[in-house]
This record gives C-alpha cells, sequence and structure tokens, in this order.
C-alpha cells in the first residue's frame, strides 16, 4: 500500500515538472492538479490496473524452515530425556515424598538463587539459538525461547517438590523467572545489552560428599567454586572522548563468591576485574556469532582485585 502511494506521488510530482517545463502552472494549483488527475483518468493508467503491481516487504519477517524446527525439537527432547535420568539418578534419587514447599533463604548464602538466575538466561540462550537456526522471527524467538527456558525449570522445581531433601522452592522459581525473562528485557530494552551475566568455575569440593545430601556433589552445586559475574560494555558506557580510545573488547566485571559456606554460614567475597567481551572477536558468519555469544556467558581469567571481610586481594580472577 504504501508503494502504491509513493508511485502515485512520484507520477503526480513527475508531471507536475512536465507542466513546469511546458510553462502550464501559470495557471492557479487547483486547476493544474485537476488536469493532472482528468489526464491520469483519460490514459487510463489507474482505472485498468496497468501499472505495474507492487507489495509490501517486510525485510524483518522471516520463514521459519519446519525442518530444522522439527530436527532441534529432537535434539531438545533428548537432551532434556539426558538430564533428566541424570537427576533421576542423583538428586531425586531416594524414595519420593508428598510435594512439600521449602523457603531455603539461607542456604548457600544465595549463592544457588544467583545460580537460579543465570541458568535461565543461559537455557534461554541455547533454546533461542535452536529457534534462529531455524530462521524463527526475532520476536517470536525470543519469547518461545524463555518461555521453554522456564518451563524446564518449572519441571525441576515440581521434581524437587517431591524430594526429601529439597522441596519447591519459591524464592528459586522466582529467580527462574527473572533469568529467563531477561532476554525479553534486553530485546525491548537495548541498553540492558550492555549488560551480561557470566560464571567463571574453578572446582573446590567437585565430587565430595555433599553434607546435606551425602552424595558426591557436582558442579552445580560445588558453590565454593563458582563465581557469578555482571559485565558490563564499557565501551558503549563511557564518555564519547574516551571510549574513542578505549578496546570494545575490553569491559569491566563485579563478580560475588562464597567461602566455608560447607560447613558454617560462611562469607561471601566480591571481585572488581577486567573483563573479555568475546562477541567483540574479529569472526565472523553465523556460526562464530553463536560460538562468540555463548562464550560471553564465561568470565575468563583477568586481572582483579577481590574484597573479603574488608582485605583486598590482587591477581587474577576466575
Amino acid at each position: 500500500m504504501k508503494k502504491n502511494v509513493l508511485f502515485c506521488i512520484l507520477l503526480l510530482f513527475g508531471k507536475g515538472v512536465i507542466l513546469f517545463a511546458q510553462g502550464e502552472l501559470d495557471t492557479p494549483i487547483s486547476s493544474s492538479k485537476n488536469s493532472i488527475i482528468n489526464e491520469i483518468k483519460k490514459n487510463n493508467f489507474l482505472l485498468n490496473n496497468n501499472l505495474p503491481k507492487s507489495f509490501e516487504i517486510d525485510p524483518l519477517v522471516r520463514k521459519t524452515d519446519t525442518d530444522m524446527l522439527l530436527k532441534m525439537g529432537i535434539i531438545y527432547s533428548a537432551g532434556w530425556g539426558v538430564i533428566h535420568y541424570f537427576k533421576q539418578k542423583s538428586w531425586w534419587a531416594n524414595e519420593k515424598v508428598p510435594f512439600h514447599i521449602y523457603w531455603d533463604m539461607d542456604y548457600s548464602l544465595e549463592m544457588d538463587k544467583v545460580g537460579h538466575f543465570y541458568a535461565g538466561t543461559l537455557l534461554a540462550h541455547a533454546f533461542g539459538a535452536g529457534l534462529e537456526a531455524s530462521n524463527m522471527e526475532v520476536s517470536d524467538r525470543i519469547w518461545l525461547a524463555s518461555g521453554l527456558a522456564l518451563l524446564f525449570h518449572t519441571y525441576v522445581e515440581i521434581e524437587d517438590g517431591f524430594a526429601p531433601e529439597w522441596g519447591f522452592s519459591p524464592p528459586d522459581m522466582a529467580c527462574n523467572v527473572f533469568g529467563a525473562s531477561l532476554p525479553i528485557l534486553q530485546y525491548y530494552e537495548p541498553f540492558m545489552n550492555n549488560f551480561r551475566m557470566k560464571l567463571s568455575y574453578y572446582p573446590k569440593y567437585l565430587n565430595q560428599n555433599n553434607p546435606m545430601t551425602n552424595k558426591p556433589q557436582i558442579v552445580i552445586d560445588d558453590y565454593e567454586g563458582q563465581k557469578y559475574w555482571v559485565a558490563a560494555k564499557l565501551y558503549n558506557l563511557l564518555p564519547e572522548p574516551i571510549a574513542n580510545y578505549w578496546p570494545k573488547l575490553l569491559g569491566i566485571a563485579f563478580g560475588m563468591g562464597v567461602s566455608n559456606v560447607r560447613w558454617s554460614h560462611g562469607q561471601r567475597d566480591f571481585y572488581l576485574a577486567l573483563d573479555i567481551d568475546t562477541e567483540e572477536l574479529p569472526l565472523y558468519g553465523e556460526f562464530w556469532q553463536f560460538v562468540k555469544r555463548t562464550l560471553n556467558f564465561i568470565h575468563l581469567p583477568m586481572p582483579g582485585v577481590r574484597l573479603t571481610n574488608g582485605v583486598a586481594f590482587f591477581g587474577l580472577c576466575f
């Protein structure tokens, strides 16, 4: 429709130029306009639909590749099944109890809550990558990926509700919702894309018995080996005179970790370190874009400072 209007405007403008060149604009504008319209009608350009037909084309609208979507659905379903089997053999191995709610606000100094938030964003990215490979339209992809991430977390929380050592945790569920919703917020508020949740991990008590469950600890509950970061793209946030000299690859990250939570209440450790924004690496193409975005969920070892009980320690932060 817009192209039709534009085409008619061009016809009127072109005809006006011709009339001006012929000296016919000496008459009032209204009469010239009427003469143009009458001439168009007389020549049957519009009434007989002899003008080239035009169509509205939105370059952002995509056609979903249903075959690829089916393949990704099979892969994700298989992965879901493997994770279910793994959890049945580890977290949910004991006899089930009636569904119950567990308010675990003091567990691991809330590191598990931050982990739920981070996992929500990571899962949304994983689902989104498959939907992107299927060429799904951007907004649909983001909403569906976030919904699938939240669905998976909800399934885990419900299963936890039947486990004697755990329970359905409303605080965990709230963090799941916020984490899975972050990509939606970043889509509708582009400024939020200047911030990324990241994880670094160095084993501390991996494979040692968890005093709470008396089972070997795995990566996701080895909290003392984990650090969660909020990384900022400094290049986009600095004033222009400084940003002109600041490398896009280099950002800054604020991190949190814990220590001594295995046997006591423990303490929180805070970090301030430089950060590598892997999305700025000079690698191009759809595959490399996926790799760069995925790597950007990890905080790589960089110089920084750790604050513990008011004391600062300098070194590589990972």
